[in-house]
This record gives C-alpha cells, structure tokens and sequence, in this order.
C-alpha cells in the first residue's frame, strides 16, 4: 500500500492533497487491485474523489475482480 492508498482508504483528504503535491503515482494499486480512487469512492470522500480525478487517476482502472470506479460507487 502506498501513502495514498492509505490516505485514500481513511478518506483524509487533507493529507491525500499533500501527498499529490509530491507527485505520487497516482494509479498505483494494491494487493487487491485497487487503486486510490477506488477507496476514496468506498469512503464516500467526495472532495477526494474530485482531487484524485483532476491530478489524473484513471477512471477506468479496474481491481483484480474486473471492478471500475462505477462498479464501486
């Protein structure tokens, strides 16, 4: 899990947003397949979301069950 994920899986968006500030990777998944955007969308962390779609996550990734964000939400 990276810093994001983490911070993603918490819904903190405040420290989320200092992470990307570090240019993380930002679509880097976990064990499970999930990327940040995913956990933020599980969290209901919607000003997150937002953050994560604008410094680019993609909107199509999928987890290792075949799941996108939509599925998701």
């Amino acid at each position: 899990e990276t810093p994001l994920i983490i911070a993603s899986q918490l819904g903190a968006y405040s420290l989320a947003s200092l992470i990307l500030t570090q240019k993380a990777l930002i679509n880097l998944q976990d064990e499970k397949g999930y990327p940040a955007l995913h956990y933020a969308i599980e969290e209901n962390a919607l000003k997150l979301v937002i953050e994560l779609l604008k410094n680019g996550a993609d909107v199509n990734a999928r987890t290792n069950e075949g799941n996108t964000p939509m599925h998701i939400a």
